[in-house]
C-alpha cells in the first residue's frame, strides 16, 4: 500500500444480512493492502457493529460507510456510518457514547452492557462498547438535520 490514505466509501441500504458480507469484503480488500492483521481485525469489528446498528435503527433509506486507513501512520483507522436517524433512538445513543467516552475504564462499562444485553431486545449499547474496548477505538456522534454520523477513530 502506498504511503497515502486509502479509503473505501460505500453507499447502500444496509440490512442485517448484508453486514457480514460487507465486513468480509473489507477484510479481503485491506488484507491485500496491509499486512497489519490487528488493524484489519479492529476494522472488521467496527464495521460490523456500526452497520448492524444502521440496519437496526435507521429510519430507512441509504447509509454511507467510509473506511479510511493511512499506512504512513501506525494504527491510523477511521470508520464512519451516516444514515437517517429515528429520533427515538438518539438520546440513548448519545448517553451510551457519552458514558463510554467518560469512563475511566471502558471495560467496566462493557461488562455492564454485556449483562444488560441479556435482558434487552434492543438498545443495549453492547456494539458500541465492543468498538471501544475490543477494537480500541473512540466513538463520536455528529447530528445534522435528520441524519446521524457515528464515527470511530483509532484511540
Amino acid at each position: 500500500m502506498a504511503n497515502e490514505t486509502h479509503a473505501v466509501d460505500l453507499s447502500f441500504r444496509p440490512c442485517l444480512e448484508s453486514v457480514s458480507a460487507v465486513r468480509r469484503f473489507l477484510e479481503v480488500h485491506y488484507a491485500h493492502l496491509t499486512c497489519d492483521a490487528q488493524l484489519i481485525s479492529r476494522m472488521a469489528v467496527t464495521v460490523h457493529e456500526l452497520l448492524a446498528n444502521a440496519a437496526k435503527y435507521s429510519t430507512g433509506g441509504g447509509s454511507r460507510l467510509c473506511v479510511e486507513v493511512d499506512p504512513a501512520v501506525p494504527r491510523a483507522l477511521s470508520i464512519s456510518v451516516v444514515n437517517k436517524a429515528d429520533p427515538r433512538h438518539i438520546p440513548g445513543l448519545k448517553e451510551t457514547i457519552d458514558e463510554l467516552s467518560a469512563a475511566a475504564d471502558p471495560s467496566d462499562v462493557y461488562q455492564r452492557y454485556l449483562l444488560r444485553a441479556a435482558t434487552r431486545d434492543e438498545g443495549s449499547g453492547l456494539g458500541l462498547a465492543r468498538i471501544v474496548v475490543e477494537a480500541d477505538m473512540s466513538v463520536q456522534l455528529e447530528l445534522s438535520d435528520d441524519c446521524i454520523c457515528v464515527k470511530a477513530v483509532a484511540a
